[in-house]
């Protein structure tokens, strides 16, 4: 059931030695563009294709090609592509195993680029300075690169038009507040940052968001800052929609979880790895301002926290609420059931790693909680068939269920669960 027919036979003969052949070659040409431009996508889909099928591939028009872990796509696939497809405006390199030459390759070749996302390559000072003068790049996604030194990477800062940048370096690299520096005179039309960096200096921060005022989508991950970049983004973006900060909480000034509330527009919030019990304290009990409008709320390795805590916090929640991240809090179990009553709209819900998660907390939920598509209950060991048989009564729209290492589960049990899961 997992596995259409197109999708079996693409498996069984099109990655099959035959067709890197002479005469596979020829049945493979001999098929109508329109095919082939399906079988190459199931392919892709698949991750399997690989430099064989590239050279093969023909198509009418394609935009947008999507590698994301294709490990057997090479250079010499990227070249024939970017040749053949002058006017791709994305593409995801993503897992690859390409060297940094086709980041030049792309860069000549593909002038109307606009998206890119480059995670985990290894990318050379050189093809990096020619990636960044690509005159149509909008959207950067470079997650965990190596390669460059910080120094390196600041030189080439010089991308005004972009949008969307997401960047972290691999170790031994760690990008700083001089990135930040270098970041400030490009910052004008940034909209989507997502950045993990080393920051020190509260004015160098202050003057690089006092220069992005069109950000509306920030994620910031680092270990060791106190609250004081809270208190800069509340004066410097109060319109943002989305924030998260990945290990940024903690230190004298934890207690200002007041701050969450001056951003009106919030929907989207991730306070991850560093949620204490006084920021959440401090946070529920300001009545100076309304509670924000959130409809994803992420707590996510925040072990402080526990029942009575998460319980104040629940009261606040809006029926808005649609995806809640309590994977890795430890402590949270019995204030679960006032979740349940304040966010009747649920479709995720993410209680991984959590050591007291019970029964009676996810029936709770899973009875009033009909539109539940994603359920995460990775290592929760307290769970039984119980409470999974409820949510396969009580939750007819659920998708996906991540339970490994959680319950064992017999085939009755699986029998029960949605047809779309």
């Amino acid at each position: 059931k997992m596995l259409t027919l197109a999708d079996l036979c693409i498996r069984t003969f099109f990655i099959h030695p035959y067709f890197s052949t002479k005469g596979g070659t020829a049945a493979i040409i001999a098929l109508p563009t329109e095919l082939l431009d399906k079988i190459f996508s199931a392919l892709v889909k698949l991750r399997a294709i690989s430099d064989n099928h590239i050279k093969l591939w023909r198509t009418s028009d394609c935009r947008a090609f999507d590698f994301t872990k294709c490990v057997r796509i090479e250079d010499s696939a990227i070249k024939l592509i970017t040749q053949q497809h002058p006017f791709i405006l994305s593409l995801r390199l993503a897992g690859t195993s390409i060297s940094s030459s086709s980041i030049t390759t792309i860069s000549q070749n593909c002038k109307n680029i606009e998206y890119l996302d480059i995670t985990g390559l290894t990318i050379r000072y050189g093809d990096f300075k020619q990636l960044v003068k690509s005159p149509s790049l909008r959207h950067l996604i470079m997650r965990e690169c190596t390669g460059l030194s910080v120094k390196e990477f600041n030189k080439c800062m010089c991308m005004p038009n972009l949008q969307t940048f997401h960047v972290s370096m691999g170790p031994p690299t760690c990008l700083d507040d001089s990135t930040i520096s270098a970041l400030t005179n490009m910052g004008s039309n940034l909209t989507d940052l997502v950045l993990s960096v080393i920051m020190k200096s509260p004015a160098v921060i202050q003057k690089f968001f006092e220069k992005a005022p069109k950000l509306i989508t920030l994620r910031l991950e680092q270990k060791g800052t106190d609250c004081w970049i809270l208190q800069i983004l509340s004066q410097t973006l109060p319109t943002l929609e989305s924030l998260t900060l990945v290990n940024l909480l903690g230190g004298p000034e934890e207690a200002t979880g007041r701050i969450i509330n001056s951003f009106k527009a919030l929907n989207k919030l991730g306070l991850c790895g560093g949620a204490t019990v006084p920021f959440i304290t401090d946070w529920i009990r300001d009545t100076s301002s309304p509670f924000p409008p959130l409809r994803h709320l992420s707590l996510e390795s925040s072990k402080d926290i526990h029942d009575e805590c998460f319980e104040m916090l629940a009261h606040k929640f809006t029926p808005q609420l649609v995806d809640l991240n309590l994977a890795g809090v430890w402590k949270v179990n019995n204030s679960l059931k006032t979740v349940a009553q304040y966010t009747p709209s649920l479709t995720h819900l993410d209680m991984s790693f959590s050591k007291h998660f019970s029964d009676e907390s996810l029936i709770n939920i899973a009875k009033v909680s009909p539109n539940l598509q994603n359920l995460g209950v990775y290592f929760c060991k307290h769970l039984t068939e119980q409470s999974i048989e409820s949510v396969a009564e009580y939750c007819p729209n659920l998708i996906t269920l991540n339970i490994n290492s959680g319950p064992k589960l017999t085939d009755s049990v699986f029998s029960k669960i949605g047809s779309n899961l």
